[in-house]
């Protein structure tokens, strides 16, 4: 573990978190506006939908943990709505043209009946939003565990479009850094995924956390450091789901920096 806390550290790219890591992999110049440069990240009612789905999820949770029963379906509808709200009322997002706030929140009430009914009554909580903090490959990275179940499973929530494929190699990069930093973890994960199309559904994502995997996480964090300290933040116009005038708040200032064309 670190001798050292987070506000002792100081320095680009001394302290890492999964997410800062992944945007990078992602696409550096995004990294860059965002972390150097300081360029509002806004999102779309999309984001608005996953983040209140997320709290609802958090405070079902923290209830269940304490009271050892499921917190009623209407008080979580309820959470719901009052953290929609306040999403859309957030400087961080803003409605595209083709998005409903109504439609957005009937989609939501909808995912929260799911995961209430489907997920919750399956999980024990032992840790809920738990701040892991440690050194991989000599690089402080530092983090935010939304669930752990009592048998050491880090369970994630996600909120997507279309139904996956199967497990995106982002969270299980997510998932083996939370396993190198939290003893409670088990190694193994699962991803909630909500499919929020005309009809809502759950998909369920199980995997174990390979040694190759802890290879590569110890391996990227060094590498992220050392591309931050070179500087190096290339766009990545090649990637159809990161780059796009749709997916990313940063496309303005990446066509100024870069010159180019960054297609909708």
């Amino acid at each position: 573990m670190a001798t050292a806390t987070v506000e002792q550290i100081g320095g680009l790219g001394e302290v890492l978190s999964p997410s800062q890591t992944k945007t990078l992999i992602g696409c550096a110049a995004k990294w860059y506006f965002k972390y150097v440069r300081g360029l509002p990240d806004v999102g779309g009612g999309a984001l608005a939908l996953g983040r209140a789905v997320h709290k609802v999820a958090k405070i079902a949770m923290q209830f269940k943990k304490l009271s050892k029963r499921d917190l009623p379906l209407a008080e979580a509808q309820k959470s719901f709505r009052l953290a929609f709200g306040g999403e859309l009322a957030s400087e961080k997002v803003q409605l595209r043209d083709d998005e409903s706030a109504v439609e957005l929140e009937a989609t939501g009430e909808a995912l929260v009946n799911i995961w209430m009914t489907q997920v919750a009554p399956q999980v024990q909580p032992k840790l809920i939003e738990q701040e892991v903090w440690g050194e991989i490959g000599g690089v402080h990275v530092r983090g935010f565990v939304d669930l752990v179940d009592q048998h050491g499973t880090i369970i994630d929530l996600k909120s997507v479009r279309n139904t996956p494929s199967g497990v995106d190699p982002d969270q299980v990069f997510q998932v083996a850094t939370y396993r190198r930093l939290l003893p409670e973890a088990s190694g193994r994960g699962r991803i909630d995924v909500l499919v929020k199309n005309k009809t809502p559904k759950l998909v369920q994502l199980e995997f174990e956390v390979e040694e190759s995997d802890l290879r590569f996480v110890d391996t990227m964090y060094p590498l992220a450091r050392d591309v931050i300290r070179a500087g190096l933040y290339m766009p990545n116009r090649t990637h159809p789901r990161i780059c796009g005038r749709k997916y990313c708040s940063f496309w303005r200032a990446c066509e100024a920096e870069f010159g180019g064309t960054v297609k909708e």
